[in-house]
């Protein structure tokens, strides 16, 4: 009976211990992975610098990782410089006015408009010039709280 019980004590404390390992390691298996496939990719290139630079094990590596990294990260950078300029082009020549009037379109054919969709446009809209009027100035007046004066002054 103690043999049993130590026994399933055991396997229960493997199989707790197996689980936790997993959940441990599981975040870096796919680095792991990758890690592995460009060992696997890039030996070539290691071993011609290496035998170019006279087994300078250091040199090569580096070399090598220079390489591969300019390869790798120039491309991916000049996309990435590429897309933010057109998305800031694109973004310029947008018109927030006509793509609203298409969304308004679009909603009426489908038979997505709300209640009082009239007058939630009316608000927008009144809001839109408040906020316009706002950041050119002088729309305001000014409040006696906003000019340090009592209110009952």
């Amino acid at each position: 009976m103690a043999r049993w019980f130590s026994l399933g004590l055991l396997l229960s404390v493997i199989i707790i211990m197996t689980v936790l390992f997993y959940r441990i390691v599981a975040g870096f298996l796919i680095p792991l992975f990758l890690a592995v496939i460009l060992v696997i990719m890039f030996r070539p290139l290691h071993k011609w610098v290496l035998t170019k630079w006279k087994g300078r094990e250091h040199l090569a590596a580096a070399i090598t990782t220079t390489v591969i990294a300019g390869v790798v990260l120039l491309p991916i950078l000049l996309i990435m410089t590429l897309s933010a300029m057109e998305a800031r082009t694109l973004l310029s020549q947008l018109e927030t006015k006509e793509i609203t009037e298409q969304l308004n379109k679009f909603r009426m054919k489908w038979g997505l408009d709300f209640d009082f969709a009239k007058e939630m446009r009316y608000l927008e809209t009144s809001f839109d010039t408040l906020h316009e009027k706002a950041k050119q100035g002088g729309f305001f007046p000014k409040w006696p709280i906003a000019t340090g004066e009592s209110p009952r002054s």
